[in-house]
C-alpha cells in the first residue's frame, strides 16, 4: 500500500481508492513513473487542500496535473 506510513487505515483506504481510479482511469501503469508522480502529487495535496474523499482528491489530482501541463 502505497500510503502505509502517512495515514491512518481509513485515510489509506481513501488516498489508495483515489490514486487507483485516478491512474484506471488515465491508464496509467502503477510500475510507471507517473504512477509515483501521481502517488506523490495526491499526497501532497491530501496534506496541504483539505481533500478528504475519493472524488475530491481525484479532482484536485486532475486539475494540478493538467496546470502542470
Amino acid at each position: 500500500m502505497p500510503f502505509r506510513h502517512v495515514a491512518d487505515l481509513e485515510e489509506r483506504s481513501i488516498l489508495t481508492d483515489a490514486l487507483h481510479e485516478y491512474c484506471r482511469e488515465n491508464k496509467i501503469d502503477s510500475a510507471s513513473p507517473e504512477y509515483e508522480d501521481a502517488r506523490r502529487l495526491m499526497l501532497l495535496l491530501y496534506e496541504r487542500g483539505g481533500h478528504r474523499t475519493t472524488k475530491d482528491l481525484k479532482a484536485a489530482l486532475t486539475a494540478a496535473i493538467r496546470r502542470e501541463e
